[in-house]
């Protein structure tokens, strides 16, 4: 079975391909008429001239053609290779508690979050990365991994009805990266990055912190939500309905706030840094991907892949040599 590493690109290549081809049939008419209606030596000599002209017609569609397939990059067979392996290990928590519903970055903390996680996501090319997902406990929503359209895929289904429980435990958040870097044993660099408001009920961040600090895992927190706070929307999470708002046992609506003290102490435990997710700008994810950059990317154990064959010069040469043949008519 044939496959095409280039067909995405086939709207590309083909009107430029018949553009061409239209362009030398016009050409060649043109010729043929005028040849017709300066010739001198007799008929002859014109059907020959024609004859000629409709062979490199011929031939200068099966160039084109023959081009074409090539560049559409065809593939079959298969065969194995070894493959050197070298990057880092980021691993991505994204908080979903119900407090990243609170709407002080629109059109939520957890929205705006998600969309920042896809421009990051966009930056570590090479790098491996897995994402989980927390709130009052922590689940490996995807392992580490290079393929960024299932990664993206498993974010964008991310809700606060994810996990049961809407209380924010950022401990757990990080004993499920240390578990996924214990998992991997592949010696590359660990880095954890955590998207959250900061607010903290579980404690145990210190002994979570050890234990990363321990592996080798470097935390950069990132703070989504403002210093002035929000109030958490009360939704019916059967309907997306919005009932009101969360209140305390006083009746008083519930601000939830930034806690960047935690995610700092955090950050600064497992040798990272700490940003506030900006809005007006992605300043914020430049630190961030400036920050996973400098941390070198450590050899890997080689991998060994299997490569489906590219067959492009069964159909590259014969075209140029076509072309040669064209030429010398």
């Amino acid at each position: 079975m044939i496959h095409w590493g280039n067909l995405a690109q086939l709207w590309l290549f083909l009107p430029i391909v018949l553009v061409i081809y239209l362009l030398i049939i016009f050409l060649t008419k043109f010729r043929l008429g005028l040849s017709k209606l300066l010739s001198k030596q007799g008929l002859d000599q014109v059907f020959k001239y024609s004859f000629k002209l409709k062979i490199k017609l011929v031939l200068w569609g099966i160039i084109l053609t023959g081009l074409l397939i090539a560049v559409l990059a065809p593939q079959w067979g298969e065969y194995e290779q070894l493959v050197p392996q070298a990057g880092r290990n980021v691993v991505i928590a994204l908080d979903v508690s119900k407090s990243m519903l609170a709407e002080d970055f629109k059109p939520s903390r957890l929205a705006f979050a998600k969309d920042k996680i896809k421009k990051l996501v966009s930056n570590l090319a090479g790098d491996r990365i897995g994402l989980i997902l927390f709130a009052g406990d922590a689940i490996v929503m995807c392992p580490l991994t290079r393929d960024r359209e299932i990664l993206l895929a498993f974010l964008d289904d991310a809700s606060v009805q994810t996990i049961s429980g809407g209380m924010t435990n950022l401990t757990s958040a990080i004993y499920a990266a240390t578990k996924m870097v214990q998992q991997a044993n592949d010696g590359a660099t660990n880095l954890l990055t955590i998207f959250t408001d900061g607010e903290d009920f579980a404690g145990g961040l210190q002994d979570a912190g050890n234990l990363a600090k321990e592996l080798g895992i470097h935390i950069f927190t990132i703070g989504v939500a403002s210093a002035n706070g929000a109030p958490i929307p009360d939704l019916d999470l059967a309907t997306g309905k919005q009932l009101g708002f969360i209140k305390d046992k006083q009746g008083q609506i519930v601000i939830s706030k930034l806690n960047q003290d935690i995610l700092q102490t955090v950050a600064r435990q497992c040798g990272g840094s700490s940003v506030v997710a900006q809005v007006a700008h992605d300043h914020d994810l430049k630190e961030i991907t400036d920050w996973i950059t400098n941390f070198e990317r450590h050899k890997l154990s080689d991998q060994q892949l299997v490569i489906k064959a590219e067959k492009y010069y069964y159909f590259g040469v014969p075209a140029l040599i076509l072309l040669l043949v064209e030429w010398l008519l």
